[in-house]
């Protein structure tokens, strides 16, 4: 979506010009630039939120000790807290909406500019917690190295976003917004879609561990595979370890099997 705002942006609202231009040129281009300026804070809001919540949620798989616990869930509520109340702001930016485009309603609107401002700098602010809160329990887990770098490789993804905002915060603080809009909205979508992109890409990191044990499968054969593992499997690698060490007449190959959820053709083979 976030995409297809800065094609229409750039199509139909002049995006890419400077404003004085845009204004003997086109300005009725004018018009659905306002209109993206509604729907930008929402849409940024929203994709930021959600990725985020999500590697809070993966953050608690990982805390065993309740007082981290409580802290992710307070990070988390304030997370959403958040995006909810950028969201509400940026839909009513405006009372009525029509007069952010048309200047002969009477109405009222916010200092958009602030809102920006002090809106992304609560997000580096959340992104710094989100950072540093998991650290001491990662290096502290009875797990292997492979699980620990894999968490940290997730979270320091997640850290390029926190630049991304921080540059963004930056850009913010320097130019004005609205001053030359439709030039500087350049470089902010460029910014607003690289951001809630990465805190996409760090929440789904997991989730890539099926492709990533496909493309480590060519093992020397016997050899078990750790390496794809993270902190969704450590219950289960426990219980495969039990297994082996009780005798239970598995073969490696079984415990492959098994690794790749094929339990049911591990049973048949057992019996």
């Amino acid at each position: 979506l976030s995409a297809e705002r800065t094609l229409v942006g750039a199509q139909l609202g002049r995006v890419g010009w400077h404003l004085d231009v845009v204004k003997v040129i086109d300005p009725e281009a004018l018009i659905p630039w306002t209109k993206i300026l509604l729907v930008c804070p929402i849409l940024y809001s929203a994709a930021c939120m959600i990725p985020r919540v999500v590697m809070l949620t993966l953050y608690l798989c990982v805390f065993p000790e309740k007082g981290y616990r409580v802290a992710c869930y307070i990070l988390m509520w304030l997370v959403i807290a958040l995006g909810v109340a950028d969201i509400l702001t940026g839909a009513l930016e405006c009372i009525p909406v029509e007069c952010l485009w048309d200047k002969s309603i009477p109405g009222h609107c916010i200092d958009l500019p602030l809102f920006f401002r002090w809106g992304t700098l609560t997000n580096v602010i959340m992104n710094f917690f989100m950072l540093i809160l998991p650290q001491p329990v990662i290096w502290k887990l009875q797990v292997s190295v492979q699980v620990k770098i894999g968490l940290a490789v997730t979270i320091l993804t997640g850290s390029v976003g926190m630049i991304t905002s921080i540059i963004r915060c930056v850009a913010f603080f320097q130019h004005d917004p609205l001053e030359d809009g439709t030039w500087a909205s350049v470089t902010f979508v460029n910014w607003s879609i690289f951001e809630p992109g990465v805190y996409l890409l760090a929440a789904c990191l997991p989730c890539y561990r099926p492709l990533i044990k496909a493309l480590c499968r060519r093992r020397p054969r016997g050899s078990p595979d750790y390496s794809a593992n993270t902190y969704l499997d450590i219950s289960e690698s426990k219980a495969l370890e039990g297994s082996w060490k009780s005798g239970s007449g598995r073969t490696i190959e079984d415990i492959h099997e098994l690794e790749m959820h094929n339990y049911p053709q591990t049973r048949a083979r057992s019996m």
